[in-house]
């Protein structure tokens, strides 16, 4: 007669000594996330939030700005799957947005020596760039209340006067702009 191999009975396991249960909780409570670049903490995400509603607010897509923001706290150049893994969306809303990041001049595509991916990184001169962009924006829309000022046949007295008031207040701010950046690039003890 053939018996039947014995099953091993499971034992009860042995309770963890206490010291045991203590370096398991520390291990659970290791901020493990340090290691990696691609998990936020708390700080820069709020931050990131907070770029996000201020690209919102002026028309801009939200992700662009989580990424220039996310981009401005990294020491080093990001790829699209850093980005996508670090905000949580994905690779392809990533890329859109990083291009139009990088059309708007604010952020440049690096590579990286036997790397085929596509890393982004902020501009060196993000403050002159963005303030070149404001006033050029002011001046398109200047130009065009001008002509409008010139063209339109504006019989009140209070829209003509409107219209050269922000051609005049635009002419002066944007002179006064300009000569602060001016004095502002040529005094490198000022720039950090």
């Amino acid at each position: 007669m053939i018996t039947p191999p014995r099953r091993k009975i499971a034992q009860p396991a042995r309770p963890l000594a206490p010291r045991s249960v203590q370096s398991i909780l520390n291990v659970l409570r290791f901020p493990w996330s340090a290691f990696s670049p691609d998990v936020m903490d708390p700080a820069t995400a709020r931050f990131t939030d907070r770029m996000a509603g201020i690209f919102e607010q002026e028309g801009q897509p939200p992700i662009a700005g989580r990424i220039l923001a996310l981009l401005l706290m990294s020491e080093a150049p990001r790829s699209l799957d850093q980005l996508a893994r670090s905000l949580g969306v994905s690779k392809a809303s990533a890329s859109t947005n990083a291009r139009l990041l990088a059309r708007f001049g604010v952020i440049t595509r690096a590579r990286r020596a036997g790397d085929r991916r596509d890393f982004y990184a902020v501009v060196p001169d993000l403050f002159e760039r963005s303030m070149a962009q404001r006033l050029g924006q002011w001046r398109r829309f200047t130009e065009v209340v001008g002509e409008a000022r010139r063209t339109v046949p504006a019989r009140s007295r209070l829209v003509r006067a409107r219209l050269e008031g922000y051609e005049t207040a635009f002419a002066f701010m944007s002179e006064a702009i300009s000569r602060s950046l001016s004095q502002w690039h040529r005094s490198p003890g000022l720039r950090r």
